[in-house]
């Protein structure tokens, strides 16, 4: 019989843009990895390609899979590689031993992991390897960020607060105030002073 195959792809904000790693070129590995086995690929599902958090569990596609997996709509899931499915390892593993009571299989086309202790220490470690990974990436964010204010530069984010405007002084940037915006801040608070709100 004929296993019957969802692929599933996911990118976090930090490899939107590299090579291999986006939604499509993904889905295109899953579909070559099922064709090779001979699985017929029911569903091709993918997270938000503006990127997913790999330490969430709580994901739209992942939550579509994990209902489909209780309505046995499919025999085994096909991931590029175990961060994709996610950088918790706890997280991992609950996804896993979910799907695994549904008899559902999961296959790494990236990695073969085997039911052994050696084939589960091993998918073990590297998921271990992830979550470090994930880790590392968030603590030089924070860096990037702290390094940016020690240069000079009063403002790290994306968007300015209303009353204000980034400008770019020197290489830094900074808020400046918009006057617009700033004289209906101002009215909103005099009117929260003065009790009137």
């Amino acid at each position: 019989m004929t296993k019957r195959a969802v692929l599933y792809a996911r990118v976090s904000n930090d490899d939107t843009k590299q090579e291999g790693r986006n939604l499509e070129h993904q889905l295109t590995l899953g579909q070559e990895f099922s064709d090779k086995r001979g699985y017929l690929v029911v569903a091709k599902l993918k997270e938000d390609d503006k990127g997913a958090s790999g330490a969430e569990i709580n994901l739209p596609k992942l939550n579509e899979i994990r209902d489909m997996a209780r309505n046995k709509q499919f025999d085994v899931l096909i991931v590029r590689e175990i961060d994709r499915l996610s950088r918790s390892l706890a997280e991992r593993l609950i996804i896993e031993e979910e799907l695994k009571r549904q008899g559902i299989e999961i296959e790494y086309v990236l990695g073969e992991y085997p039911d052994t202790p050696e084939g589960n220490f091993m998918r073990h470690i590297r998921a271990t390897v992830a979550e470090y990974e994930r880790e590392k990436i968030s603590e030089r964010a924070v860096r990037g960020r702290y390094n940016k204010v020690k240069s000079g530069s009063v403002f790290v984010g994306k968007n300015a607060p209303y009353g204000y405007k980034v400008i770019e002084h020197d290489g830094r940037y900074e808020l400046e105030i918009y006057e617009p915006e700033a004289a209906i801040d101002r009215q909103i608070f005099e009117l929260y002073v003065s009790g009137l709100s």
